[in-house]
């Protein structure tokens, strides 16, 4: 079965310090499935000569923060697009417990805030629902509540980072 698309000819820059090299890409289902030595004999629906090019991993922003001043759902749509268009594939999200709530308020008080545990379900199902580059969360900590709730937020939900 052939490949959907090949890149031929590229200095590729491959991810976890493999340096960067020569190969050729075989792209299906919109990743990346297989490097190749270049030339190597593949079948491909398309093929793409990009000699005298560079291709580089898609760019990460780990500090971003959409739902500030509008609804969280919307940002995801418009920001993860402009991140794409720009290269971005993975952005990393900053907000607030209180930007987990399918109704915007603009302005956000103490009630809102609550448990990350509680609130990342929410965010992670917008991000799902509405972004077109990959994402990740780093929960902003306001209350002791929320700091307490760390471990079990990073047990559950597997963050990394707050």
């Amino acid at each position: 079965m052939p490949f959907d698309t090949l890149i031929r000819g590229a200095e590729v820059v491959l991810p976890y310090g493999g340096g960067q090299r020569r190969i050729d890409l075989a792209i299906t289902d919109g990743r990346i499935a297989a490097h190749l030595q270049p030339g190597t004999d593949a079948e491909a629906n398309e093929t793409i000569d990009a000699t005298n090019r560079v291709i580089l991993p898609g760019v990460i922003d780990p500090h971003t923060h959409p739902g500030a001043r509008n609804p969280l759902e919307d940002d995801f749509r418009t920001e993860s697009r402009s991140a794409a268009a720009g290269g971005v594939t993975t952005f990393g999200i900053m907000v607030g417990s209180g930007r987990a709530a399918w109704t915007f308020k603009k302005f956000l008080t103490e009630d809102d805030t609550r448990p990350w545990s509680e609130a990342f379900p929410v965010l992670r199902e917008m991000g799902e629902e509405n972004a077109v580059v990959d994402f990740f969360h780093s929960p902003t900590i306001n209350t002791e509540e929320q700091a307490a709730d760390i471990p079990e937020a990073a047990r559950r939900f597997g963050l990394t980072s707050f």
